[in-house]
């Protein structure tokens, strides 16, 4: 009667595992279905890169009035010092955290 357990177990094994095989062959023929039939290059101009809020806002002239203080900082000394920001960085904000956690 042991072996009669072990063979239905055996059986069940391998039926569970043919399933799964199946499962997965039919779902991954959907998934590279829908995949896009080659990959495209796209060039920098056809690339947009999402900017930041803040710099969405900026004018032109601001923008390079911002990029000169940064080549001015930078071109200024031979010896790198540490960096301060004049604004607050994202990361410096506070974030208001439930107690419980």
């Amino acid at each position: 009667m042991e072996w009669l357990k072990i063979l239905v177990i055996g059986v069940a094994g391998i039926g569970v595992t043919w399933a799964a095989q199946q499962a997965t062959e039919r779902s991954a023929a959907v998934v590279l279905a829908q995949a896009p039939a080659e990959p495209t290059a796209a060039t920098d101009a056809e690339t947009e890169v999402a900017l930041p809020e803040e710099a969405e806002s900026m004018t032109e002239a601001e923008l390079e009035a911002e990029l000169e203080s940064i080549e001015n900082a930078v071109d200024d000394s031979d010896e790198l010092e540490e960096f301060t920001p004049t604004k607050p960085l994202a990361a410096d904000l506070g974030v208001a955290l439930p107690s419980d956690i």
